[in-house]
């Protein structure tokens, strides 16, 4: 009795949510999150013609757009009453939400408002969106110098700008545009503008450089006021030497700026204060810095005052002017990085005088912040590792070894700070960033520190998060965390392999991480910056980097399987957001880069380069992998064509395509036994992944697969590649119960062996070896079959954009809840599923404007009920349940359902 009651309880419950949401909905039915460029309301940004988007908070069921009006304006008064319009898209019949380009040239530094009104299935007009804007950057405008302050590369400290301005009348308006590379800071009248840090974004800095768009119209004042810049070295200038090269960039110099500053006064005037020889410069506080090894900041060297106005600056230098770096200045499109959290230290122990070590319970990638009281010329040393020694010291041994230090007291992630002697004392540094759990504090000189002397700073691009997992495995909860964790540690304006040792952009790791990034972070404009950067660094001869950018390293004649991130990843964000420019933008690149790859092919294989990265024991043969990535780029490639219109060229690749398709299996597939190869985890899940294997040996081929894993001991054995296809593809072909045992182990090699010896972001290696880093994000896909497979969330190839998804959970035995959701482009989705005494209950949200078709797992006599009702209002189904033998499939509008399969 008591099972039946709390039974009809749960279903009681879910039901009056639902009513409730509906009968308390009382806002207007309207479009919301107005995003221009996939940002919300974004300054600066340089485009003629910008792309808009919109959602629809319409939660009746079977919600649809049937039509939409874009207006804009010049004027946001104006436009409230549909006045001063330059463009109004009149009445279009079109359910389209995303990616619409209004019939105008934008001119440059100009805010445009917009809204949007839309109509429902029943051609019921929704009420006025709430205006939202873009306004555009300096469009190549740009005025005054690029300026320097004469020193050489090798000079270290710092250098400051200042200059002071007064301005006689009243202002309206004003707006800043710089560039400061490797990285700057921006001050008017002492304080920081902007939230950001570590600007501009990192590029090829010959080819490409990033500037920033700040609103400056509250910080400005009639009368006099100090404008000050400082600058660090950032990328531009690597004064340390590591495996990469950058120190031996081509771009390499000397720290440099140039600001615009557009000021537009109350009558009507216009002002530019900009950068040139009239700007005076020294150095300051940062004596030296560095993204290897850290920051030195001297703070008794910091000039009192020099970014504030009646500041003496008669013994400062005049500023240089210097060559433009680069003649591509661009605006960074991108959200910026931020400090994105604090993180208080969980312990910290005295090791002996003026010696402190501290444990912020998490790896993460950011900074300290230092706070104490000391005396005079005190250093402090503050050193950054992800583990400890047996004496409880921080040991950096595993990810200091690509870094060769020209300067002895360099040492690596150490930051060295000299006290004022002037009270508490404050420290942040401006121009670094390391990866750490444990900070090691030295004093030469007596100090006191406690447990608040340290706070973790988390530094990261701030992509906008857009899914959520959690389920009855705390196991699982713990390996989801873990991987969120390692994300957004290796993303810092480009995504990165490692926050320590390397900061670099390895390009397998990016695509073999890019669901469980897009399933998770709104990150459409930061991989669209970076595979722009990838047109930056191939050859003319159609080669391309292992990593991106560069600064010459990485070419050594092609890494199909790492290459292949060219074309998987803007294939992915054309899944994920509907938006196919970035699979057909790069076209002339997928040519060059194929025509050269092409060349190094014997009989349709590629023999070269980098294996499945960090397995455990298994060798899968390189000309294998490398072919199968060969044959996916080649595939993305025609369908590229197909996009572009290029006719031709989708015959000329497809027949490419079937030529290395037939090449592998001859080679490597036997189709007695069904074996691919020697076999491997990734052997036989990526020749599924891929689509490579003969029509109807499918089965073959996932049953070798599972047997092999299952006389393993359901143990995964697979690196890199087989990352992302191992778990899918068992899940896809009937072995879902295996996929769960393997992730769920907890002894060598697992993720859950990992979690249980104490890690908060994904490793490099599965048996955690000593020369192996403790924050890698390449084994992640782990997260996001969570998503896809236990909760049951996949986008339909046939339908880019979620316009129509799938919600295919799949329970298994051992879990009794699973709950995720993601945020599309057009609204939230939530799949989530528990289970009862009397079977299962699902409860889904299907954003307006879009379908699903659900698939659910049924027993022989299962019942399906819809809302509590066995009976199916059909003006909600696009098509109505079917009962195959063992799943009820249907296609549901939008809406908010709970479904029930009761067993008999």
């Amino acid at each position: 009795m008591k099972n039946i009651v709390k039974y009809v309880c749960i279903i009681s419950f879910l039901l009056l949510s639902t009513a409730e949401i509906y009968a308390n909905n009382k806002l207007p039915i309207k479009p919301i999150n107005l995003k221009t460029e996939y940002l919300i309301n974004p300054i600066g940004i340089d485009v003629i013609t910008p792309r808009l988007s919109w959602e629809i908070n319409d939660e009746r069921m079977g919600a649809l757009q049937n039509a939409y009006r874009i207006l804009i304006s010049k004027d946001s008064i104006a436009l409230t009453r549909n006045r001063s319009l330059i463009w109004d898209s009149g009445k279009v019949l079109s359910s389209q939400t995303s990616n619409i380009q209004p019939d105008i040239k934008c001119e440059p530094m100009t805010r445009y408002y917009w809204k949007v009104i839309f109509w429902d299935k029943n051609k019921k007009k929704s009420a006025n969106s709430e205006i939202a804007y873009w306004e555009t950057g300096i469009g190549g405008k740009w005025q005054g110098k690029w300026i320097s302050d004469g020193k050489g590369k090798e000079y270290f400290p710092a250098p400051l700008f200042r200059k002071e301005v007064t301005f006689h009348e009243k202002i309206a308006r004003a707006t800043a545009y710089i560039c400061g590379l490797g990285y700057y800071e921006l001050y008017i009248n002492g304080d920081k503008i902007g939230n950001h840090i570590l600007d501009p974004g990192f590029t090829r800095f010959d080819k490409k450089t990033l500037y920033v768009t700040y609103d400056l119209t509250q910080e400005l004042k009639q009368g006099k006021n100090a404008f000050g810049v400082i600058l660090g070295n950032g990328w531009y200038n690597i004064q340390s030497h590591a495996t990469w090269n950058f120190h031996n960039a081509v771009w390499r110099n000397r720290p440099t700026f140039i600001l615009n500053i557009r000021v537009e006064y109350e009558s009507g005037k216009t002002d530019w204060i900009v950068s040139d020889e009239s700007w005076k410069t020294s150095t300051g506080a940062i004596r030296f810095n560095n993204l290897y090894s850290g920051e030195y900041y001297d703070a008794g060297m910091e000039p009192d005052g020099w970014n504030r106005t009646g500041f003496d600056d008669k013994k400062w230098n005049q500023a240089k002017p210097v060559e433009c770096p680069s003649e591509n200045i661009i605006a960074q499109s991108i959200p910026p990085i931020r400090i994105k959290e604090e993180i208080k230290a969980v312990s910290y122990k005295r090791l002996g005088p003026n010696h402190y070590v501290y444990d912020l319970g998490r790896n993460i990638a950011g900074v300290c912040r230092f706070t104490a009281q000391g005396e005079k010329k005190t250093k402090i040393r503050i050193k950054h590792g992800e583990k400890l020694y047996p004496d409880g010291t921080v040991d950096i041994s595993n990810i200091d070894y690509f870094f060769y230090p020209e300067h002895l007291s360099e040492d690596f992630q150490t930051d060295i700070y000299i006290m004022d002697g002037k009270g508490q004392e404050t420290y942040i540094p401006k121009f670094t960033y390391h990866g750490f759990q444990y900070v090691e504090v030295i004093a030469d000189k007596p100090i006191t520190l406690d447990i608040n002397s340290i706070t973790g700073l988390l530094v990261h691009t701030d992509l906008t998060s857009v899914g959520t997992f959690n389920c009855s495995n705390e196991l699982l909860n713990k390996i989801y965390e873990a991987t969120r964790n390692a994300y957004i540690s290796n993303i810092h304006s480009i995504p990165t392999d490692c926050p320590t040792r390397e900061k670099n952009g390895w390009t397998a790791d990016a695509h073999t991480a890019m669901e469980f990034a897009l399933f998770n972070f709104d990150g459409y404009s930061f991989y669209e910056k970076w595979i722009r950067d990838f047109y930056d660094v191939q050859k003319k001869t159609g080669e391309l980097p292992d990593i991106v950018p560069t600064a010459d390293w990485g070419y050594p004649g092609g890494n199909p399987a790492w290459d292949a991130a060219f074309f998987i990843i803007p294939n992915e964000m054309y899944m994920y957001y509907g938006n196919p420019a970035m699979l057909k933008e790069p076209y002339e690149y997928y040519k060059k880069y194929l025509d050269f790859i092409g060349k190094k092919a014997n009989n349709y294989l590629l023999d070269f380069r980098l294996w499945d990265w960090c397995t455990y024991k298994a060798s899968t043969p390189v000309e294998l992998t490398s072919s199968m990535f060969y044959y996916t780029m080649t595939k993305l490639m025609a369908k590229s064509a197909k996009l572009n219109g290029k006719i031709s060229d989708i015959q000329k690749y497809e027949d490419l395509a079937k030529k290395i398709r037939k090449a592998i299996n001859d080679k490597f597939y036997n189709s007695t036994t069904g074996i691919y190869a020697n076999g491997t985890q990734t052997a036989q899940s990526y020749a599924l992944y891929s689509g490579i294997v003969p029509e109807g040996q499918e089965s073959k081929v996932a049953r070798v697969l599972a047997d092999s894993i299952q006389a393993n001991g359901n143990f995964l054995d697979f690196g890199l590649f087989g990352s992302k296809s191992v778990l899918n593809i068992l899940s896809e072909y009937g072995y879902h119960d295996i996929a769960y045992k393997m992730i769920t182990q907890t002894e060598c090699p697992s993720l859950g062996w990992w979690i249980k010896k104490g890690a908060t972001t994904l490793w490099e290696a599965w048996d955690g070896n000593e020369s192996a880093s403790l924050n890698h994000v390449f084994l992640g896909e782990a997260s996001a079959w969570m998503i896809k497979k236990l909760a049951g969330i996949n986008y339909l190839p046939e339908y880019p954009g979620f316009t129509q998804f799938l919600i295919a959970p799949q329970p298994v035995k051992n879990l009794s809840f699973v709950r995720a959701s993601y945020h599309s482009i057009h609204g939230e989705i939530i799949s989530e599923w528990k289970k009862t005494d009397k079977g299962t209950i699902y409860y889904i949200i299907i954003p307006a404007n879009t379908t699903a078709q659900i698939v659910l797992p049924k027993d022989k006599n299962d019942s399906l009920f819809i809302n509590n009702k066995n009976k199916y209002d059909t003006q909600y189904f696009v098509s109505v349940p079917v009962k195959e033998k063992n799943k009820f499939l249907f296609t549901l509008s939008s809406g908010k359902y709970v479904i029930e399969i009761r067993h008999q």
